[in-house]
């Protein structure tokens, strides 16, 4: 399948890419980053990511993540927390499990959070949307768990204030 029929077949793209490009904001290094949404910092807590695995401090376990595509401008830029970055979508490959391991928990919603649509904020921190369902941050589906903004923590690993989310 070459790049062009990848991007007529719109969102199923998990097939047709598989590494992120060098632009993409995760990388093999896990980075700690803190909540600047209350949202996040009351439900999901302190955030360490990377392009494999992220892991927030008010929840149980790990979202295993496999990179599946990029949404480029001006698609992107319909969605409120993503204005003019590219956003970049991680499939989590054990949704179910996850889910189960924290369902019932504070904000985790009725539906396994399939997917993290992230993108760079200009402080270098991420906006960050966790989703289900297709990959798409189309504001007239209902496709969306939550949304939020994680500063970058300039000190992880030895000095983070993780400690405080747990």
């Amino acid at each position: 399948m070459n790049k062009n029929t990848c991007v007529l077949l719109g969102f199923a793209l998990a097939a047709c890419a598989t590494t992120p490009p060098e632009s993409a904001p995760l990388g093999k290094h896990t980075q700690g980053y803190t909540p600047l949404s209350r949202a996040f910092e009351t439900t999901e807590g302190y955030l360490e990511i990377n392009a494999k695995t992220a892991t927030f401090s008010r929840r149980e376990g790990t979202m295993n993540l496999a990179y599946a595509n990029v949404q480029v401008p001006p698609a992107a830029a319909d969605a409120s927390w993503f204005k003019l970055e590219p956003v970049y979508f991680y499939k989590v490959t054990n949704a179910t499990a996850y889910f189960n391991a924290n369902k019932g928990g504070n904000g985790m919603g009725q539906q396994p959070t399939e997917w993290l649509a992230i993108a760079r904020t200009p402080d270098d921190g991420l906006s960050l949307c966790l989703g289900h369902g297709p990959f798409t941050l189309d504001p007239k589906r209902p496709n969306l768990n939550a949304c939020g903004v994680y500063l970058k923590d300039t000190g992880y690993p030895s000095n983070s204030d993780k400690s405080l989310y747990q």
